[in-house]
C-alpha cells in the first residue's frame, strides 16, 4: 500500500509539472512544485518569508503608483508571452475596483458579466515581504505579481493571454490580502 501511495505522489507530481507551461513575469517569486499537484510560490533566495515586515508592505504599497503601473505591467506580460497589447477599458477598471471590495466577504466571480470573462484571486502580503530595495520600483513589482497570481491557473492565463482588446483591473488591500479582479471584454 505504501508503494502504491509513493507511485500515485510521484505520478501527481509530475503530472502538475508538465501540465503548467506558464513562467512567472515577476523577479521575485519562483514556482515550487507540491506533492500534491500544482505549484507553490516561493521568494528567490530563501524560502523563508518575513513576517515582521509585513505592515512595511502595507505601508509601502501605493494605490495610485500601483495603478500606473498596471497597463504597463500587463501589457510586458502579455509581450513575454507573444500575446498583443491590449488597452484599458477605464469603466470596466471602475467594475473590477468595486467587485474587488465585494470579495472579502463573497469570493466567487459576477453573476452579472455577459461580455466579459474575469479572473479573480487572493495575493498574501506575507508573500511581497522578501522584495527588497535592489528588486526595484517596489509598486511596480506588486503589479507585475498580480498577474503573476494566475501563473497557476490555465483557465485564468487563457482569459490574461486572449484576444480581448479591452481589459479591466481593480484591487482591494484588506487585512493582510490583495483582492485582485481582472476582466478581459469585447
Amino acid at each position: 500500500m505504501k508503494t502504491l501511495f509513493l507511485i500515485l505522489t510521484i505520478l501527481i507530481a509530475s503530472n502538475a509539472n508538465s501540465q503548467n507551461d506558464y513562467k512567472l513575469y515577476s523577479k521575485v517569486w519562483k514556482l515550487v512544485p507540491t506533492i500534491y499537484g500544482g505549484y507553490d510560490f516561493e521568494p528567490v533566495g530563501d524560502s523563508y518569508y518575513d513576517f515582521q515586515r509585513i505592515d512595511s508592505v502595507r505601508n509601502n504599497i501605493n494605490p495610485s503608483k500601483v495603478n500606473s503601473y498596471l497597463l504597463k505591467s500587463f501589457n510586458e506580460f502579455r509581450k513575454d508571452y507573444g500575446a498583443p497589447p491590449v488597452i484599458e477599458d477605464l469603466s470596466l477598471s471602475s467594475r473590477c475596483q468595486s467587485f474587488s471590495k465585494i470579495l472579502p466577504t463573497n469570493f466567487s466571480h459576477d453573476n452579472t458579466l455577459k461580455d466579459a470573462a474575469e479572473c479573480i484571486g487572493t495575493l498574501h502580503l506575507i508573500s511581497l515581504t522578501k522584495i527588497s530595495k535592489t528588486d526595484g520600483d517596489f509598486n511596480k513589482i506588486v503589479a507585475d505579481c498580480l498577474f503573476d497570481k494566475f501563473v497557476n491557473s490555465k483557465p485564468h492565463m487563457d482569459i490574461l493571454l486572449d484576444k480581448y482588446p479591452k481589459y479591466g483591473f481593480g484591487y482591494t488591500i484588506i487585512n493582510n490580502k490583495i483582492y485582485v479582479v481582472i476582466r478581459g471584454k469585447y
